[in-house]
Protein backbone atom coordinates (compact mmCIF):
# COMPACT_ATOMS: atom_id res chain seq x y z
CA UNK A 1 0.00 0.00 0.00
CA UNK A 2 2.80 2.38 0.80
CA UNK A 3 4.53 1.58 -2.47
CA UNK A 4 1.29 2.04 -4.38
CA UNK A 5 0.76 5.49 -2.87
CA UNK A 6 4.30 6.50 -3.74
CA UNK A 7 3.63 5.26 -7.27
CA UNK A 8 0.55 7.49 -7.52
CA UNK A 9 2.60 10.50 -6.56
CA UNK A 10 5.68 9.77 -8.64
CA UNK A 11 4.04 8.07 -11.62
CA UNK A 12 0.50 8.07 -12.92
CA UNK A 13 -1.59 10.71 -11.10
CA UNK A 14 -4.45 9.79 -8.88
CA UNK A 15 -7.75 11.67 -8.48
CA UNK A 16 -6.28 14.53 -6.41
CA UNK A 17 -3.35 15.09 -8.75
CA UNK A 18 -5.62 14.97 -11.79
CA UNK A 19 -7.84 17.67 -10.33
CA UNK A 20 -4.80 19.89 -9.68
CA UNK A 21 -3.55 19.43 -13.23
CA UNK A 22 -7.00 20.20 -14.59
CA UNK A 23 -7.11 23.47 -12.68
CA UNK A 24 -3.60 24.39 -13.82
CA UNK A 25 -4.57 23.73 -17.42
CA UNK A 26 -7.62 25.95 -17.18
CA UNK A 27 -5.46 28.73 -15.71
CA UNK A 28 -2.95 28.39 -18.57
CA UNK A 29 -5.75 28.66 -21.11
CA UNK A 30 -7.10 31.80 -19.41
CA UNK A 31 -3.65 33.38 -19.34
CA UNK A 32 -3.09 32.49 -22.96
CA UNK A 33 -6.35 34.12 -24.03
CA UNK A 34 -5.56 37.22 -21.98
CA UNK A 35 -2.08 37.38 -23.52
CA UNK A 36 -3.20 36.77 -27.10
CA UNK A 37 -6.22 39.11 -27.11
CA UNK A 38 -4.29 42.41 -26.99
CA UNK A 39 -2.07 41.25 -29.85
CA UNK A 40 -5.06 40.72 -32.06
CA UNK A 41 -4.73 36.92 -32.34
CA UNK A 42 -7.92 36.35 -30.36
CA UNK A 43 -10.60 38.98 -30.95
CA UNK A 44 -14.06 39.65 -29.58
CA UNK A 45 -17.08 39.19 -31.80
CA UNK A 46 -18.05 42.44 -33.53
CA UNK A 47 -16.21 45.74 -33.05
CA UNK A 48 -14.58 46.34 -29.70
CA UNK A 49 -13.31 49.74 -28.54
CA UNK A 50 -10.10 49.84 -26.51
CA UNK A 51 -8.66 53.19 -25.40
CA UNK A 52 -5.14 53.63 -24.07
CA UNK A 53 -4.49 55.22 -21.69
CA UNK A 54 -7.85 55.12 -19.91
CA UNK A 55 -7.15 58.60 -18.47
CA UNK A 56 -4.83 61.51 -19.21
CA UNK A 57 -3.25 63.20 -16.19
CA UNK A 58 -0.99 66.12 -17.09
CA UNK A 59 0.24 66.54 -13.52
CA UNK A 60 0.99 69.78 -11.66
CA UNK A 61 0.96 72.95 -13.77
CA UNK A 62 0.65 76.72 -13.47
CA UNK A 63 -1.67 79.25 -15.10
CA UNK A 64 -1.84 79.84 -18.83
CA UNK A 65 -0.03 76.57 -19.52
CA UNK A 66 -0.78 74.16 -22.36
CA UNK A 67 -0.13 70.43 -22.02
CA UNK A 68 -0.05 67.88 -24.83
CA UNK A 69 -0.85 64.18 -24.82
CA UNK A 70 -2.09 61.32 -26.98
CA UNK A 71 -4.95 58.83 -26.86
CA UNK A 72 -4.82 55.60 -28.86
CA UNK A 73 -8.10 54.06 -30.05
CA UNK A 74 -7.76 50.38 -30.91
CA UNK A 75 -10.19 47.88 -32.38
CA UNK A 76 -9.90 44.55 -30.53
CA UNK A 77 -12.91 43.03 -32.30
CA UNK A 78 -13.41 41.18 -35.58
CA UNK A 79 -15.46 43.87 -37.43
CA UNK A 80 -14.80 47.48 -38.40
CA UNK A 81 -15.00 49.93 -35.51
CA UNK A 82 -16.88 53.10 -36.48
CA UNK A 83 -16.26 56.19 -34.35
CA UNK A 84 -19.43 58.27 -34.77
CA UNK A 85 -18.51 61.17 -32.47
CA UNK A 86 -15.66 62.54 -30.38
CA UNK A 87 -16.57 65.39 -28.06
CA UNK A 88 -14.81 67.33 -25.33
CA UNK A 89 -16.58 68.53 -22.17
CA UNK A 90 -14.72 71.85 -21.96
CA UNK A 91 -13.34 74.45 -24.35
CA UNK A 92 -10.02 74.09 -22.53
CA UNK A 93 -9.55 70.79 -24.41
CA UNK A 94 -8.67 70.54 -28.09
CA UNK A 95 -8.06 67.36 -30.09
CA UNK A 96 -7.00 66.34 -33.58
CA UNK A 97 -8.23 64.90 -35.84
CA UNK A 98 -11.87 65.81 -35.28
CA UNK A 99 -13.12 62.63 -37.04
CA UNK A 100 -11.72 59.17 -37.71
CA UNK A 101 -12.22 56.74 -40.58
CA UNK A 102 -13.49 53.24 -39.69
CA UNK A 103 -10.83 51.21 -37.86
CA UNK A 104 -10.34 47.64 -39.16
CA UNK A 105 -9.87 44.76 -36.70
CA UNK A 106 -6.50 44.80 -35.00
CA UNK A 107 -5.66 48.35 -36.08
CA UNK A 108 -5.53 51.60 -34.12
CA UNK A 109 -5.67 55.38 -34.51
CA UNK A 110 -4.05 58.13 -32.42
CA UNK A 111 -5.64 61.38 -31.26
CA UNK A 112 -3.54 64.36 -30.21
CA UNK A 113 -5.02 66.04 -27.11
CA UNK A 114 -4.20 69.52 -25.82
CA UNK A 115 -5.45 70.94 -22.51
CA UNK A 116 -5.00 74.51 -21.28
CA UNK A 117 -4.95 75.40 -17.59
CA UNK A 118 -6.24 78.96 -18.06
CA UNK A 119 -6.64 80.56 -14.64
CA UNK A 120 -8.06 77.58 -12.83
CA UNK A 121 -7.06 76.83 -9.25
CA UNK A 122 -6.98 73.30 -7.88
CA UNK A 123 -7.92 70.09 -9.69
CA UNK A 124 -9.19 70.61 -13.21
CA UNK A 125 -10.87 67.39 -14.41
CA UNK A 126 -12.76 67.20 -17.72
CA UNK A 127 -13.35 64.42 -20.22
CA UNK A 128 -13.37 63.35 -23.85
CA UNK A 129 -16.38 61.24 -24.88
CA UNK A 130 -15.99 58.69 -27.67
CA UNK A 131 -19.11 57.22 -29.28
CA UNK A 132 -18.82 54.14 -31.50
CA UNK A 133 -20.63 51.05 -32.79
CA UNK A 134 -19.16 48.87 -30.04
CA UNK A 135 -22.30 47.07 -28.79
CA UNK A 136 -20.81 46.54 -25.33
CA UNK A 137 -19.70 50.16 -24.83
CA UNK A 138 -21.34 52.55 -27.28
CA UNK A 139 -19.91 55.49 -25.31
CA UNK A 140 -16.64 55.67 -23.48
CA UNK A 141 -15.51 58.66 -21.39
CA UNK A 142 -11.81 59.35 -21.04
CA UNK A 143 -10.98 61.61 -18.04
CA UNK A 144 -8.53 64.40 -18.84
CA UNK A 145 -7.15 66.48 -16.01
CA UNK A 146 -4.41 68.48 -14.37
CA UNK A 147 -3.63 70.08 -11.02
CA UNK A 148 -3.24 73.85 -11.20
CA UNK A 149 -1.45 75.27 -8.15
CA UNK A 150 -2.95 72.42 -6.17
CA UNK A 151 -2.74 72.91 -2.44
CA UNK A 152 -2.95 76.72 -2.57
CA UNK A 153 -5.81 79.19 -2.25
CA UNK A 154 -6.15 82.93 -2.93
CA UNK A 155 -8.24 85.24 -0.76
CA UNK A 156 -9.62 86.79 -3.98
CA UNK A 157 -9.15 85.57 -7.53
CA UNK A 158 -8.79 89.02 -9.11
CA UNK A 159 -8.00 92.63 -8.23
CA UNK A 160 -11.18 94.56 -9.08
CA UNK A 161 -11.01 98.35 -8.77
CA UNK A 162 -13.54 101.15 -8.92
CA UNK A 163 -11.23 104.14 -9.23
CA UNK A 164 -11.56 107.87 -9.69
CA UNK A 165 -9.25 109.85 -11.96
CA UNK A 166 -7.28 112.40 -9.98
CA UNK A 167 -8.25 110.88 -6.64
CA UNK A 168 -6.22 108.85 -4.18
CA UNK A 169 -4.37 105.65 -5.11
CA UNK A 170 -6.37 102.46 -4.53
CA UNK A 171 -4.89 99.20 -3.26
CA UNK A 172 -6.16 95.63 -3.07
CA UNK A 173 -4.50 92.86 -1.02
CA UNK A 174 -4.50 89.23 -2.18
CA UNK A 175 -3.35 86.58 0.29
CA UNK A 176 -1.76 83.39 -1.06
CA UNK A 177 -1.81 80.51 1.42
CA UNK A 178 -1.87 76.75 1.51
CA UNK A 179 -5.31 75.19 1.43
CA UNK A 180 -6.97 74.24 4.70
CA UNK A 181 -4.99 71.46 6.35
CA UNK A 182 -2.06 71.85 3.95
CA UNK A 183 1.46 71.54 5.28
CA UNK A 184 4.79 72.76 4.07
CA UNK A 185 6.90 75.90 3.86
CA UNK A 186 5.43 79.25 2.78
CA UNK A 187 5.01 79.59 -0.97
CA UNK A 188 7.84 80.98 -3.07
CA UNK A 189 6.16 83.94 -4.76
CA UNK A 190 7.94 86.25 -7.20
CA UNK A 191 6.42 89.10 -9.22
CA UNK A 192 7.25 89.52 -12.91
CA UNK A 193 5.19 92.58 -13.90
CA UNK A 194 1.93 93.75 -15.47
CA UNK A 195 0.62 93.03 -18.93
CA UNK A 196 -2.16 95.09 -20.51
CA UNK A 197 -4.88 93.04 -22.15
CA UNK A 198 -6.79 95.78 -23.98
CA UNK A 199 -8.27 99.24 -23.47
CA UNK A 200 -6.58 102.37 -22.11
CA UNK A 201 -4.60 100.67 -19.36
CA UNK A 202 -0.79 100.86 -19.41
CA UNK A 203 1.71 98.95 -17.26
CA UNK A 204 2.82 102.15 -15.53
CA UNK A 205 -0.70 102.61 -14.13
CA UNK A 206 -0.11 99.65 -11.77
CA UNK A 207 2.43 98.52 -9.19
CA UNK A 208 2.63 95.59 -6.79
CA UNK A 209 4.63 94.31 -3.83
CA UNK A 210 4.93 91.08 -1.83
CA UNK A 211 5.06 90.80 1.95
CA UNK A 212 5.15 87.88 4.37
CA UNK A 213 2.07 86.95 6.38
CA UNK A 214 1.42 84.04 8.69
CA UNK A 215 1.29 80.90 6.59
CA UNK A 216 1.77 82.59 3.24
CA UNK A 217 2.43 85.69 1.20
CA UNK A 218 0.43 88.87 0.56
CA UNK A 219 0.37 90.56 -2.84
CA UNK A 220 -0.64 94.24 -2.70
CA UNK A 221 -1.76 95.67 -6.06
CA UNK A 222 -1.83 99.46 -6.41
CA UNK A 223 -3.84 101.46 -8.95
CA UNK A 224 -2.55 104.94 -9.74
CA UNK A 225 -5.16 107.73 -10.01
CA UNK A 226 -3.70 108.89 -13.33
CA UNK A 227 -5.29 105.94 -15.11
CA UNK A 228 -7.55 107.38 -17.86
CA UNK A 229 -11.31 107.16 -17.54
CA UNK A 230 -12.75 103.91 -18.83
CA UNK A 231 -12.24 100.21 -18.31
CA UNK A 232 -9.31 98.77 -16.38
CA UNK A 233 -8.05 95.59 -17.98
CA UNK A 234 -4.62 94.18 -17.19
CA UNK A 235 -3.04 91.21 -15.42
CA UNK A 236 -0.26 90.71 -12.93
CA UNK A 237 2.18 87.97 -13.89
CA UNK A 238 4.01 86.13 -11.14
CA UNK A 239 5.45 82.72 -10.31
CA UNK A 240 4.25 80.51 -7.46
CA UNK A 241 6.77 77.81 -6.58
CA UNK A 242 8.25 78.27 -10.04
CA UNK A 243 4.95 77.96 -11.94
CA UNK A 244 3.08 80.80 -13.63
CA UNK A 245 0.48 82.62 -11.53
CA UNK A 246 -1.82 85.13 -13.23
CA UNK A 247 -3.94 87.64 -11.28
CA UNK A 248 -6.42 89.66 -13.40
CA UNK A 249 -6.60 93.39 -12.66
CA UNK A 250 -9.97 94.75 -13.80
CA UNK A 251 -12.53 97.45 -13.10
CA UNK A 252 -13.35 100.99 -14.22
CA UNK A 253 -12.08 104.52 -13.75
CA UNK A 254 -14.40 107.51 -13.57
CA UNK A 255 -13.94 111.28 -13.80
CA UNK A 256 -16.33 113.84 -12.24
CA UNK A 257 -19.31 111.43 -12.01
CA UNK A 258 -19.10 107.93 -10.57
CA UNK A 259 -21.48 105.31 -12.02
CA UNK A 260 -22.29 102.16 -9.99
CA UNK A 261 -22.87 99.73 -11.65
CA UNK A 262 -22.30 100.33 -15.35
CA UNK A 263 -24.12 97.16 -16.42
CA UNK A 264 -27.71 96.14 -15.60
CA UNK A 265 -28.80 92.52 -16.00
CA UNK A 266 -32.39 91.23 -15.99
CA UNK A 267 -33.54 87.65 -15.51
CA UNK A 268 -37.09 86.99 -16.73
CA UNK A 269 -38.85 83.85 -15.47
CA UNK A 270 -41.82 81.87 -16.78
CA UNK A 271 -43.37 82.05 -20.22
CA UNK A 272 -45.23 85.32 -19.63
CA UNK A 273 -43.33 88.57 -20.08
CA UNK A 274 -42.89 90.21 -16.69
CA UNK A 275 -41.36 93.50 -15.62
CA UNK A 276 -38.13 93.45 -13.62
CA UNK A 277 -36.43 96.25 -11.73
CA UNK A 278 -32.79 97.21 -11.38
CA UNK A 279 -30.99 100.43 -10.49
CA UNK A 280 -27.79 102.40 -10.79
CA UNK A 281 -26.29 105.31 -8.84
CA UNK A 282 -24.63 108.53 -10.01
CA UNK A 283 -22.50 110.60 -7.63
CA UNK A 284 -20.17 113.59 -7.98
CA UNK A 285 -16.49 112.74 -7.49
CA UNK A 286 -15.18 116.32 -7.32
CA UNK A 287 -17.94 118.04 -5.33
CA UNK A 288 -19.53 119.69 -8.35
CA UNK A 289 -23.34 119.64 -8.18
CA UNK A 290 -25.17 118.37 -11.27
CA UNK A 291 -28.66 117.51 -12.47
CA UNK A 292 -29.89 114.68 -14.70
CA UNK A 293 -31.38 116.36 -17.75
CA UNK A 294 -32.57 113.31 -19.71
CA UNK A 295 -32.22 109.51 -19.97
CA UNK A 296 -32.64 107.60 -23.23
CA UNK A 297 -32.58 103.88 -24.03
CA UNK A 298 -30.91 102.63 -27.19
CA UNK A 299 -31.97 99.00 -27.87
CA UNK A 300 -29.60 96.85 -29.88
CA UNK A 301 -31.38 93.48 -29.89
CA UNK A 302 -34.76 92.14 -28.85
CA UNK A 303 -37.96 93.81 -27.75
CA UNK A 304 -37.92 95.59 -24.40
CA UNK A 305 -39.15 98.89 -23.00
CA UNK A 306 -37.34 100.71 -20.19
CA UNK A 307 -38.90 103.11 -17.68
CA UNK A 308 -36.75 105.36 -15.48
CA UNK A 309 -37.51 106.70 -12.01
CA UNK A 310 -34.97 109.31 -10.83
CA UNK A 311 -34.59 109.87 -7.10
CA UNK A 312 -32.38 112.46 -5.40
CA UNK A 313 -30.47 111.21 -2.36
CA UNK A 314 -31.06 113.85 0.37
CA UNK A 315 -27.96 115.60 1.65
CA UNK A 316 -25.70 114.23 -1.10
CA UNK A 317 -24.61 115.03 -4.63
CA UNK A 318 -25.99 111.71 -5.86
CA UNK A 319 -28.94 110.19 -7.65
CA UNK A 320 -30.44 106.70 -7.69
CA UNK A 321 -32.13 105.74 -10.96
CA UNK A 322 -34.55 102.81 -10.88
CA UNK A 323 -34.86 101.11 -14.27
CA UNK A 324 -37.89 98.90 -14.97
CA UNK A 325 -37.51 96.56 -17.94
CA UNK A 326 -40.63 95.11 -19.62
CA UNK A 327 -39.83 92.61 -22.40
CA UNK A 328 -41.97 92.21 -25.50
CA UNK A 329 -44.21 89.28 -26.37
CA UNK A 330 -41.36 87.29 -27.92
CA UNK A 331 -39.29 85.22 -25.55
CA UNK A 332 -35.90 86.38 -26.75
CA UNK A 333 -32.90 87.93 -25.08
CA UNK A 334 -32.40 91.67 -25.30
CA UNK A 335 -29.65 94.18 -24.74
CA UNK A 336 -28.70 97.77 -25.47
CA UNK A 337 -27.31 101.05 -24.13
CA UNK A 338 -28.61 103.65 -21.67
CA UNK A 339 -27.51 107.26 -22.24
CA UNK A 340 -27.67 109.66 -19.28
CA UNK A 341 -27.41 113.40 -20.03
CA UNK A 342 -26.40 115.83 -17.27
CA UNK A 343 -25.67 119.54 -16.85
CA UNK A 344 -22.23 118.83 -15.33
CA UNK A 345 -19.75 121.14 -17.13
CA UNK A 346 -17.17 118.35 -17.53
CA UNK A 347 -19.42 115.31 -17.94
CA UNK A 348 -22.49 116.01 -20.12
CA UNK A 349 -23.14 112.36 -21.02
CA UNK A 350 -22.70 108.91 -19.46
CA UNK A 351 -23.31 105.50 -21.04
CA UNK A 352 -24.41 102.26 -19.38
CA UNK A 353 -25.28 98.82 -20.78
CA UNK A 354 -28.25 96.55 -20.10
CA UNK A 355 -29.22 93.01 -21.06
CA UNK A 356 -31.91 90.47 -20.23
CA UNK A 357 -32.59 86.79 -20.77
CA UNK A 358 -35.39 84.31 -20.16
CA UNK A 359 -35.04 81.41 -17.75
CA UNK A 360 -37.26 78.72 -16.30
CA UNK A 361 -38.73 79.47 -12.92
CA UNK A 362 -37.26 77.31 -10.13
CA UNK A 363 -39.45 74.40 -9.05
CA UNK A 364 -41.14 74.83 -5.72
CA UNK A 365 -40.91 72.12 -3.12
CA UNK A 366 -43.92 69.93 -2.71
Amino acid sequence: MIVQRRSEIKGQPGAAAATALSRAGALLVTLAVAWLAPSGLVRAAGPRLIVEPRALDFGKLGHDTRANGKITIRNAGDANLVISKIKESCSCIKFRPAALAPIPPGESRTIDVTMSSGRALGRLVKKISIESNDPARPRLDVPVGMRVHEGYELSVREARFVGICGGEPRTIAIDVKRSAGGRGPPPALELEGFRVRFGKSKPEHFSASVSAIEGGRRVTVRLDPDHPEGRINAELRATLDGKTLTIPVVGEMFAWILVEPTFLSYRIEDSRPQSRENSFRLSSTDGTPFRIVDIQAEPSRGECSLDFDIRVEPGTLAYTVRVTATPGAKRESFYGKIHVFTDHPEKPELTLSYSGFFARAPRRGR
